[in-house]
């Protein structure tokens, strides 16, 4: 499940931009077994400056019965700064549960 927070700061473009990045990437994420039942909060702020450009602030944060995790990222673009957020959690995931790092059983020989 994924909620969003704060959209109403986003036009309409920026927010199926953005529902269209979470809705891909999380699919990925709940694929591991340990998040299965996984809630996503995904909370897009936006800084603006006086000229025409604004700057995003993107925090995620993933619910799950085996683990809370949190991560964020900012940049001028958006769908650039969601994907470093998404890179971000799925690093952190990586860590955590030592997802996709297989051992490699090395042989030993051992001489008489």
């Amino acid at each position: 499940m994924i909620r969003y927070v704060r959209l109403e700061d986003l036009d309409s473009f920026e927010i199926a931009e953005v529902k269209r990045l979470s809705e891909k990437n999380y699919k990925k994420i709940v694929r591991h077994k340990e998040l299965k039942d996984a809630e996503l909060l995904i909370d897009v702020k936006t800084h603006r400056t006086s000229g025409k450009r604004k700057k995003y602030s993107v925090h995620l944060k993933i619910n799950s019965p085996n683990i809370i995790l949190s991560v964020s990222q900012a940049d001028w673009d958006l769908p650039r700064s969601l994907q470093k957020a998404f890179n971000n959690l799925h690093n952190s995931l990586v860590e955590k549960f030592k997802l996709g790092v297989r051992k490699v059983m090395k042989k030993k020989f051992f001489r008489a």
